[in-house]
Formats: structure tokens, C-alpha cells, sequence
């Protein structure tokens, strides 16, 4: 990552995703949160897009977001804040660590950090697969306005380079805002 001033924002891209009834109620949930806290400002909010699940046992389809959010939190602080909101909104990580695949209230990914590449043991940046998923790539080139170039650039290298079936996510009329 470029050396920033300390306490200068970093333009961030988090991923949001619900597969439980009332879904679009979990998702705003989840931007209340990042718009009500003082370490993080929401600059814009993809339209909401609806994909079937991936993995097994999983029930309903899932509606998908992604926010772009300026912070002062580290990437860690970023990660255990969603982690908080994910808790808030009902996920019980530990139930899911028994399980292969899980429904869930709310989940919260971390997709872009800055320019920054982080490979941790807890987190990872980019995203790992967020190139793979129609239901983060649609909603990311939606707002790609509002990316920094570095993020933008990647996004359109993926989009160019890439042959993704889109035909199973569809944008909603529901939004966030």
C-alpha cells in the first residue's frame, strides 16, 4: 500500500450478503451500521442483486451489495467490525465452523482495502475469490465510479479477461439507500 498520512481515509469495497428471510432488512442493517459509525463513511451503495446459493444445504437465494466506504480502521479493525456487525445481525460464526456450508443473516466481506495485498492467516486482500462471484463482480462494476484507480483497473481487468455466467444474478428493484 501507498504510505498515507496517518488518519487519512482509505477507500475500502465491502460485500454484503443475505440468504434468511427478511433478507433486505439484513443488509440494511449492515449499512446503518457502517453509515452510524464514526470510523467509516459511506460513500456509495451498489443496487442489490440476487444470485441462487452456492454450496450445499443452503436454502433461498441470496441478495448481495457492495458498499464503498472510506475508514480510519486498519484492515483488521475493518474485518473484526464487520465480524461485529455479522454477530449484530444474527451470525453465530461458531455453529457455522460445524457446518460445510451455512445460511446466513448477514455476511460481511472485506473486497478491497485501498491498494493494499494482504495474505494473513485471518484475512486476505483482495478478496480471494470476489473475481469469481457474478454477485460481487455486477454490484462492484455498478459503482466502479466511485472505486480508486488501482481498484477500478482491477475490476476492469477481470471484466475484460474473464467469461463469468451473469445469467444467474440479476439486479432488484430493492436498494439500500
Amino acid at each position: 500500500m501507498t504510505d498515507t498520512p496517518e488518519n487519512t481515509p482509505v477507500r475500502t469495497v465491502i460485500a454484503l450478503g443475505s440468504n434468511i428471510p427478511d433478507r433486505i432488512a439484513h443488509l440494511r442493517h449492515a449499512v446503518d451500521l457502517f453509515r452510524d459509525d464514526k470510523n467509516s463513511e459511506v460513500i456509495k451503495i451498489s443496487g442489490v442483486f440476487e444470485s441462487p446459493p452456492e454450496g450445499e444445504d443452503l436454502s433461498g437465494d441470496f441478495l448481495n451489495a457492495v458498499i464503498i466506504l472510506d475508514t480510519n480502521l486498519s484492515p483488521i479493525e475493518l474485518l473484526n467490525r464487520c465480524r461485529e456487525i455479522e454477530t449484530s445481525g444474527g451470525r453465530d460464526r461458531n455453529r457455522e465452523k460445524e457446518l460445510k456450508s451455512c445460511n446466513r443473516t448477514l455476511d460481511c466481506d472485506v473486497i478491497f482495502y485501498g491498494d493494499l495485498a494482504l495474505d494473513d492467516e485471518e484475512l486476505v486482500i483482495p478478496h480471494p475469490r470476489w473475481h469469481t462471484r457474478p454477485f460481487v463482480l455486477l454490484p462492484l462494476i455498478e459503482v466502479q465510479s466511485a472505486l480508486m484507480e488501482h481498484q477500478k483497473r482491477l475490476v476492469e481487468d477481470i471484466r475484460s479477461k474473464i467469461n463469468l455466467d451473469f445469467t444467474s444474478c440479476h439486479r432488484i428493484e430493492s436498494v439500500l439507500h
